[in-house]
Parts: structure tokens; sequence; C-alpha cells
């Protein structure tokens, strides 16, 4: 209650307090520090609760320590964990696990070796893996790519007005207002889509996109 509530040191007091403690307590703590941007001080507590105190992590532990990672932002200890779980606890990841880290990959910019991993994993990619692959596409100007996870999107959702709205930007942004959305449907979602983003005044000064703040995008791998 005190971490879900932001007073992190308080919810740590009483978890120092508590003798028996379970592979649910430790989790939820882990989970604290890495909702409270803290995410160094929860991979701490996960090693001590695997090396010293002897816990066997289970799944749910694992995606709490992945989103940790995801959240500080930190790629290699993100796939080093990832790659324990099998080596060291024999447990195979499972969609969430694989999704904490497609979306590392994503965010640290590594588009393409999250798509290979998407591509690779022995799940289907479900519709919020391929929402937020399309975000980061979007940060990174990965129109390409975009492009190729919206129309897998769109057939699992033809009438997600949010993926369109997403994908409308990314032209936009790439200044290919000509470009046409491929999917069933998708003519009436584009149309909706370019018209909230005509609208959306936070795109550009004149309502054109022709803002010339407008910063260049950071770059993709």
């Amino acid at each position: 209650m005190y971490s879900k509530c932001g007073s992190i040191d308080e919810a740590r007091s009483i978890f120092d307090q508590t003798i028996h403690k379970n592979c649910i307590l430790w989790t939820s703590m882990i989970s604290g520090y890495a909702q409270s941007g803290r995410g160094s001080e929860g991979l701490k507590l996960f090693d001590h609760f695997v090396t010293e105190e002897g816990f066997e992590p289970d799944h749910i532990c694992f995606t709490t320590i992945l989103s940790a990672c995801n959240h500080a932002g930190f790629l290699d200890r993100g796939i080093q964990y990832f790659n324990k779980m099998k080596k060291d606890h024999g447990l195979v990841p499972k969609l969430d696990q694989y999704a904490c880290l497609v979306d590392l990959y994503a965010r640290k910019g590594h588009l393409r070796k999250a798509k290979e991993l998407m591509e690779e994993m022995p799940f289907t990619p479900n519709d919020i893996m391929l929402s937020s692959f399309l975000s980061s596409c979007r940060i990174y100007g990965a129109v390409e790519l975009a492009r190729e996870t919206a129309e897998d999107l769109f057939k699992m959702q033809p009438h997600n007005v949010a993926a369109y709205v997403t994908m409308a930007r990314i032209y936009a942004e790439a200044g290919s207002w000509d470009e046409k959305i491929n999917c069933d449907g998708g003519q009436l979602g584009f149309k909706t889509a370019f018209v909230m983003i005509m609208e959306d005044t936070d795109y550009g000064n004149d309502g054109y996109g022709n803002d010339e703040n407008t910063k260049s995008l950071p770059h993709y791998h």
C-alpha cells in the first residue's frame, strides 16, 4: 500500500521489519522501487533476494525485474536477467517476459533487434506489444518498420483509431502526407486519424506541421 502511494521508504521500512518474507512480498517491494523511479535499488534487492536469501524467482518476479530494467533503461541488465531465467532457474520465458524485453530494446532505439525478437519468439505478438512498438517507431522515425507493424496491428484490430492516429503522425512527421494505410476499412480510419491530427494544436503552429521549432528525430538501429 505504501509503495503504491509513492511512500517507498516507508514501504521498505515495513519490509525490513517483516520476519517471514515470501516471494510475493519480495516481488512487491521490487515493483515498488521500479514504479518509483528507483530501478537500481530494485535490481539490487532482486540480486540479494536470489543470492543471499536463496529464493527461487517465478515468472511474475522476472516480469517485475524486467519491468524495472525497462523503467530505468537498463538494456544490458535486462538481457542478462532474461537469459538467466532458463539458464539459472529453469524457467521458460512467457509472453510477458518477451514483451518486456521487446519494449526495452525498442525504447532504447534497437528497433530491428526488437522486431527480430518478436519474429523469433514462440508466441504471436499481441495488440499491446505491437502498439507499444509502433509508438517507439514514431519516436525514432522508423517509417517502414512502423508500416509493417501497423499492418499486423490493423489485421487484429481494424477499427483501432489510436493506431491510425499514431500511423498518421508517423507519416506526417516524415512529410509523407500522400501515403495510404493499406488495410480493410483503413480508408475511413485514416480519414478519422487525419482529422484528429490536424485538430491537434500540439502538432504544428499552423495546423500543417510547419513548426520551425520541430526537433529532429533520434536515430534507431
